[in-house]
């Protein structure tokens, strides 16, 4: 199995002694998890079998305010949306799988390509980037995350007695997954496609300009899933990840007025690529499993097993660095990342790779993303906007130079 290499041995220590100064810091300002020892049906009823709490009667007041003097407007909208999901509709008929946009990697850079496939991406809002990582390097990652799942018998999953989904986080597959420089050109690349609109035309209550960088791709610790034919234990029904109830409240989506067109019954001008409104929300407020609305087939007929290791795109943002700063600390202990149930997770598996690995081992953009080594931000060719939140970033994960 090839692996991405770093920067040469003699840059290493600095960047060790830069690491446990971080972990210090972040240690002083952060909990590892809040969250309850489980698997994934902790937080998905339609796995665990358990009734979905009602919501409580303020949420019809809420939605009652969020639209007040735009009833009319609001029931207009939804009918000519209805009539846009019958088009919608029949068009996936006649097109298939072919109404998802797809591009090849090497196609990257092919300006002609680029500009179809963003124009489809942002109707459909999901894509295919096919070729990211050859075939047999792909392989490779998955007979070793088998052998490490056999070498540590103790591995959660769900279901429990024939597992699909697996409490796994830090395993030598998905570190070396995260660390590919074509998966993170392409993370940089799917980013590209948000835009932030003048403060003047975007929903944002906020006037400053925001602290994200697009080009700079930040980890995101998931899980992984291996599901064998006949598996309907695994029947994950329709969703979306990243927030639930928030998406009303006045104190998460609400703080960028994110839907504020919507709710004014004016859907034709939500633009969903705008990212100036969301950086202020707070999209987990009760700890709601964390797009696009999606399932799983209730029934896996496939011939062979269905694999998937989950690795999200994530911009910098302040948040995102707090966020990593807390997985960080997870990461070197070998526990669930903080969004997950908590335990000891792969504290005491055989094989588990850990931070020094990284720092020893693989490319200095990966050590950056996992927060592991500090950014630049006087680099050159990148907006001010970006400068600010690799400076802040660099504070919050305990890189700021004294």
């Amino acid at each position: 199995m090839s692996m991405c290499l770093g920067r040469s041995l003699a840059h290493f220590p600095r960047l060790i002694e830069l690491n446990n100064q971080a972990a210090r810091a972040a240690a002083t300002t952060a909990s590892t998890s809040s969250k309850q020892s489980g698997d994934i049906s902790s937080v998905f009823p339609s796995l665990s079998g358990a009734a979905s709490p009602s919501l409580a009667p303020r949420f019809a007041d809420l939605k009652k305010r969020l639209i007040r003097d735009h009833e009319v407007q609001v029931q207009d909208s939804w009918r000519r949306l209805l009539g846009v999901l019958h088009r919608e509709g029949e068009e996936i008929k006649t097109l298939g799988s072919a109404v998802v946009p797809e591009i090849n990697f090497y196609h990257l850079s092919d300006v002609g390509k680029r500009t179809g496939f963003r124009d489809a991406l942002h109707k459909r809002g999901v894509a295919v980037i096919r070729g990211v990582v050859p075939e047999k390097e792909a392989l490779d990652w998955k007979e070793l995350l088998q052998r490490y799942i056999r070498s540590n018998p103790s591995t959660k999953g769900f279901p429990p007695t024939n597992p699909a989904v697996y409490e796994l986080y830090w395993s030598p597959s998905q570190i070396l997954a995260r660390a590919h420089p074509n998966i993170l050109k392409a993370q940089r690349f799917l980013m590209s496609h948000w835009r932030a609109a003048p403060s003047s035309t975007a929903s944002n209550k906020s006037s400053t300009t925001p602290l994200v960088s697009t080009s700079h791709p930040v980890t995101y610790a998931d899980r992984l899933r291996i599901r064998q034919p006949g598996d309907s234990g695994f029947a994950l029904g329709p969703h979306i990840d990243g927030g639930s109830c928030e998406r009303w409240e006045e104190d998460g989506y609400g703080l960028g007025g994110v839907y504020s067109r919507i709710f004014a019954g004016e859907w034709e001008n939500y633009d969903p690529w705008e990212m100036t409104c969301r950086t202020p929300v707070k999209s987990d407020l009760y700890n709601s499993p964390g797009g696009s609305i999606h399932a799983v087939d209730k029934v896996h007929t496939g011939t062979s097993d269905s694999s998937v290791m989950y690795v999200p795109a994530c911009p910098l943002t302040e948040a995102n660095a707090e966020y990593l700063a807390r997985q960080r600390e997870t990461f070197a202990e070998g526990t669930p990342a903080p969004d997950f149930p908590s335990g000891e997770g792969e504290s005491h598996h055989r094989g588990r790779l850990t931070p020094e690995y990284v720092m020893k081992n693989i490319s200095l953009e990966a050590q950056q993303a996992m927060g592991l080594a500090p950014w630049d931000p006087e680099q050159k060719g990148i907006p001010e906007r970006e400068r600010g939140v690799l400076r802040k970033a660099n504070e919050i994960l305990g890189f700021a130079k004294t």
